[in-house]
Parts: C-alpha cells; structure tokens; sequence
C-alpha cells in the first residue's frame, strides 16, 4: 500500500488533521466496491505494517468524526477494519480499535448493529466475528478500553485513562499537557499524557515508608507524563525514559512529602510540589547496561518551569 502516518500522528489527544487521511479513504472506497474475490486478494496484499497503519486510520476517524459530526468518516473507519487479516497482526489491537468505533458509532448518529453488522460482511472469517460482537454490544464506557473523551483546545479528544481514582479539582489534564510541552521543549519529544495514573512508591525511596504511604492514601487524581528521548540526543534514545507522575492530594503537607521522596537508583529524579499539587519526574535507562541520558541532578533544569505549571493551576 505504501502508505504510513508522520510522528505523532497516531495520537487520539492531539489529534491533526493529516493528508494520509485521505489517500486511505480512497483505499477503503476501493476496497469496499470490490468483489469478495477482489478484497481477499487485496488483503492478502498488504503487509503487517499496512494493517497498523488502517487500524491508526480507523482510531482516527472516531476523533475527527466526533469533532466534525460527520458519520462518513466514521464509516471509513469501520470499513477500514474489515480490511485486517487478523493472523498478521496481535488481535487486541483489532479489538482496541473496533472498541472505539463502535463507542463512537451511536455519538455521531450511527446504528452501531446495523453498521458494524453490514460491514462484517466485507471482511474475514475472524474479522466478522469481531464486528458482530462490538455490533450486539458496543461500548458505553471508554474507560474498559483505556480512553476518556476530553474537550480539547480544538475540539472532542481522546486521551490515555489507566483506570485509577480521577477526580481532580484542578485542571490536572491541562497541567501534564504543559509539563509535557516543557519536555518537548528540551531534549524530548512526542509527550503523551495519561489521566487515571498511580504514582508507584518505587520512585520514592527517598522518603520514609510509612510518611509515604499516608501521603499517597491522600491523592485524589493522577495524571502522568510519558516523553521520548529525541535522536540526536543519545546513541541510543529508543532505550531512554522520561516520566512525568503529577498528582492532586488534599493537603500540601502530603505533595510536600511525596516530592521529597522522590528517587530513581539507576538515572535521575526530581520532585516538585506546590499546595496540592506534586510532580515526580523520572529519568532512566530501561535497558541494563545503557548509561541513562539523565545524570545525577541534571532533571534540575526543569523545577521552575514545573513549579510555575504547578503554581498557575491553583
């Protein structure tokens, strides 16, 4: 097919629009009007890469079909999963993305049983069973597939929910979406944001064990930062970490606590707190034997910009 997404395009939060967007919508309009005949050997055709680079295609057409209103490009997206050959690829990742589509479907005016229903027919054995499933019972709750829908600076978004305690008071996604902007600014690059998150006490060895316990029973909301090491920086950036845990607990002494516990054995840690609000930053190699590109104290270049965020949202 030899078609593929630009960095950071797969991103559901920061949704762009992009012009392989509309070379897949010829593709599916292709496949759809051929014969049975014609979209096996079509789906024979393409390759692993091919299969991912429709199932970005089809979580995609959820967030523009919801920003535009616009069931068509939502049907592009169910038709574009009937195209998956489920032996080549891992079938959690068919399942995810026809999870959001039929989430999607009833939001934009579509009968998700009639549609995923119809569309089962152009696909395989294993991908009809699939869509017939999601067409008899389809989602109401994103959270069971690892997503929450956000009012974004443009529109509906989707961002990563890893299924924790979330009630904030504050504006917590905001927040980790301008500390991940820090990062970006520095060295990283393609900051995801996750809501829902823990901090794990793992990252805080420094502080006493029990202190740390009773200041973590107070988080009320979690949100997490996850920053990838850009190429020119390192030898070997793929195996280099950046992680950012931001959490609101509900009394400063506890924020207090948690940032000056804050501890990372084999990289670097930095712990920032204001009021309520507490941002454990973790720089590590995730490969033993590769020399972690955050040192010792170097994390530091980033408290005041992470202060001022923390400061700003209160």
């Amino acid at each position: 097919m030899g078609v593929e997404y630009g960095e950071g395009e797969a991103s559901l939060q920061r949704f762009r629009p992009s012009d392989t967007d509309a070379r897949l919508r010829e593709f599916v309009a292709a496949y759809r009007e051929a014969t049975n005949e014609g979209r096996k050997s079509a789906r024979d055709a393409l390759t692993m890469d091919d299969f991912y680079t429709l199932l970005t295609f089809a979580r995609r057409s959820t967030v523009a079909a919801l920003r535009e209103r616009d069931p068509t490009i939502l049907r592009n997206g169910i038709d574009a999963l009937t195209t998956i050959d489920q032996r080549r690829v891992d079938p959690r990742d068919h399942a995810w993305a026809a999870a959001l589509v039929a989430w999607a479907s009833s939001r934009v005016g579509i009968d998700p049983q009639a549609a995923l229903g119809e569309a089962a027919e152009l696909g395989s054995p294993e991908t009809a069973e699939l869509l017939r499933r999601f067409a008899d019972d389809p989602p109401d709750d994103l959270n069971d597939w690892g997503y929450r829908l956000v009012d974004g600076p443009d529109g509906p978004a989707l961002v990563l929910d890893d299924g924790a305690e979330y009630d904030p008071s504050v504006d917590l996604l905001r927040v980790a979406t301008a500390i991940g902007a820090v990062f970006e600014a520095d060295a990283y690059e393609r900051a995801e944001v996750a809501v829902g998150s823990d901090l794990p006490d793992v990252w805080l060895r420094s502080g006493d064990p029990e202190a740390v316990a009773r200041a973590l029973a107070t988080v009320r909301a979690g949100a997490k930062v996850h920053a990838s090491l850009g190429p020119d920086a390192h030898r070997k950036p793929d195996e280099q970490s950046l992680m950012a845990f931001l959490v609101e607990v509900t009394d400063p002494a506890s924020a207090d606590v948690l940032a000056a516990s804050a501890s990372c054995p084999d990289g670097d840690a930095l712990g920032v707190a204001a009021g309520q609000l507490c941002c454990v930053v973790i720089g590590h190699s995730f490969v033993m034997g590769t020399k972690p590109f955050e040192t010792a104290g170097a994390l530091e270049r980033f408290r005041e910009a992470i202060r001022y965020e923390l400061d700003a949202a209160q």
